[in-house]
């Protein structure tokens, strides 16, 4: 190998893996309004809820709903609202502070690296300068949506502290989904790639 190929090599090496971890760029109003439509409102909020509520109808939470599709159906209609009101107050709070609502991959390789960025980025999140900064947006949403849900709930599941609870499911929730995305373009790659 000549030195110019070697020295062009070595500039890859350093490089390119910089410039993959950037920050994509900033979104714009709509485009962070259309993401909180499919966050909200989307299949994945939708299949969230019914796996949520097939979990609870399971281990009968609360009872006073009962089992059956009339009490299946209003766990899911619950689980739905409360997550609508956790994306609403999130994407609200998150427009005014200049948060980003995406999960942008760590670009690490090491695996118990990369769990630590996903649980790091379910409090933190990026702005849209560039920087990091609490998740005020996420914070406050996941806290509506726990406290503001106990509103419809029987009163088995009324209280402010079951309220907490709540929004305690949706961080842990959270956490899962962060590392989840952190992890799903390699599994991607792995299961899905052409043959």
């Amino acid at each position: 190998m000549t030195r110019p190929a070697t020295l062009a090599g070595l500039v890859l090496l350093t490089v390119v893996p910089l410039i993959a971890q950037q920050a994509p760029r900033v979104l714009t109003t709509g485009q962070k309004l259309k993401l909180y439509l499919v966050t909200a409102y989307g299949p994945q909020p939708i299949a969230f809820s019914a796996a949520s509520a097939g979990f609870h109808q399971w281990v009968d939470t609360p009872h006073e709903w009962g089992q059956g599709m009339r009490g299946y159906g209003r766990r899911v209609a619950s689980r739905f609202a409360q997550n609508a009101i956790e994306e609403t107050t999130r994407m609200g709070i998150g427009l005014a502070l200049h948060e980003d609502p995406r999960y942008i991959e760590s670009g690490q390789t090491r695996f118990w690296a990369r769990i630590g960025y996903a649980l790091k980025y379910t409090l933190l999140t990026r702005r849209d300068n560039g920087g990091d900064t609490i998740a005020v947006g996420r914070i406050c949403g996941v806290l509506a949506g726990g406290l503001l849900s106990r509103t419809w709930q029987p009163d088995s599941t009324r209280g402010y502290g079951q309220g907490i609870e709540a929004a305690g499911y949706s961080f842990a929730a959270d956490a899962g989904n962060s590392v989840f995305r952190e992890f799903w373009p390699d599994i991607r790659r792995r299961v899905f790639r052409k043959r």
